[in-house]
């Protein structure tokens, strides 16, 4: 449920130093949150994915990403239990 905000925070950090030579990097990283898809470890997975490059593009635009604390939370734990990578289901479930 964070994520919006954190998306919302980025883009508007990223306007102040938008220009039309840096155009196609803004589309780029405004873009990034539509491959977050999916349940579970899928969408953990993909989340990293996104955060991933969403550091990167942001590098180059000078901006720096937000991450809130509840998003940063959950990416250190998939990281450390390393279910995003084994594709083992994250959270519990059940029966």
């Amino acid at each position: 449920r964070a994520l919006p905000a954190d998306y919302a925070a980025t883009i508007e950090a990223m306007l102040p130093s938008l220009s039309a030579d840096r155009l196609d990097l803004a589309v780029k990283l405004a873009d990034i949150p539509s491959s977050i898809r999916g349940f579970g470890h899928v969408k953990l997975r993909n989340l990293r994915e996104a955060k991933r490059r969403e550091a990167a593009v942001a590098e180059r635009l000078g901006v720096v990403p937000v991450v809130s604390e509840v998003v940063g939370e959950a990416l250190a734990r998939a990281a450390s239990s390393g279910a995003a990578r084994s594709g083992m289901p994250v959270g519990s479930h059940r029966a």
